[in-house]
């Protein structure tokens, strides 16, 4: 069930929980305050919005980054079982996933003779002629 070689590290992401507010669309319908934080699933720090970039260049995801993840923005609604109240909330994620290897490109050297029709297909730059059109004045 669980592939090794596909997900050869745990999950890494910072993750922000958006309440309803209590709208409906057009408005928005989920909501957090502006000084909400996000949760690190490595090191359960939290961190503000203006502090992503700290926690990219962490030890911990750098070596997400070394062992060829790239980052990802995500969202997913969560149904819990609340007393009281709506029992939807949202997780909006930046998280690392790993990227598939598509190969790589190889440098292709262009034969000598395209080059030569190139250069001189190129427009011959005329030198600028008397106007004749303020000579009539």
């Amino acid at each position: 069930m669980y592939n090794k070689k596909q997900f050869d590290k745990p999950f890494c992401g910072l993750t922000l929980t958006l309440y309803p507010t209590g709208k409906k669309s057009p408005s928005f319908e989920m909501g957090a305050k502006a000084n909400s934080e996000f949760k690190c699933s490595l090191t359960k720090k939290f961190f503000k919005l203006s502090e992503v970039s700290n926690w990219f260049n962490l030890p911990e995801v750098r070596a997400y980054r070394d062992a060829g993840y790239s980052p990802k923005w995500g969202t997913r609604i969560v149904e819990t079982d609340m007393k009281y109240g709506n029992s939807t909330k949202e997780e909006l994620c930046f998280y690392m996933v790993k990227m598939k290897d598509v190969g790589t490109f190889k440098r292709v050297s262009v034969p000598p003779q395209y080059q030569q029709i190139q250069q001189s297909a190129q427009p011959q730059m005329k030198e600028p002629e008397e106007d004749e059109w303020n000579d009539q004045f």
